[in-house]
């Protein structure tokens, strides 16, 4: 396993990321779309750059790695593309530009479906099936929320799933 640190609200960042992915494995079979920032403010009190963040990274970022993605996916005519949907309605307070973001995301991965369709690559996203706490998490929220391994093999699945899926949210 390589690891690439990457700022996926930086394209020549996640250029570079991909670049290496293909360097290293010759190819990208599954892209998982996972990035993501939470930040706990009423929007009358969500400062103008934490809103800007938390779309950049949630959702430029899946722009940007699917974009980069995409052109290696379509010269070996399939792959998948996975990303994730982090919840949606109104709760918690105070996450409206997360979760606004990831219901962006599901309409991103709906367009994006039909674009590649003829290339054989699948774009779903899913549901981790709740909330979850991941180690960064304050200690309070990994007290009371389950954990990564909560959504047990849901990415796999959906890594392999058939193209009638695609375009889906699952």
């Amino acid at each position: 396993v390589e690891l690439v640190h990457c700022d996926v609200a930086d394209e020549a960042q996640v250029k570079h990321a991909v670049e290496t992915a293909v360097d290293a494995h010759g190819k990208i079979d599954v892209l998982v779309n996972n990035a993501g920032v939470i930040d706990m403010w009423p929007a009358v009190d969500l400062e103008l750059a934490v809103w800007n963040r938390v779309l950049d990274v949630c959702l430029t970022g899946t722009f940007l790695c699917s974009k980069h993605a995409i052109p290696f996916m379509e010269k070996q005519h399939s792959g998948h593309i996975v990303n994730l949907h982090g919840g949606g309605g109104k709760t918690p307070p105070g996450a409206m530009a997360y979760v606004i973001t990831k219901e962006a995301g599901v309409w991103f991965s709906r367009y994006l479906a039909e674009e590649v369709r003829e290339h054989n690559i699948c774009v779903m996203s899913i549901s981790p099936g709740a909330a979850i706490a991941t180690e960064r998490a304050p200690e309070e929220a990994r007290g009371r929320m389950p954990g990564p391994e909560y959504a047990g093999d849901r990415f796999m699945l959906a890594a392999e799933a058939p193209m009638e899926l695609s375009g889906h949210l699952v």
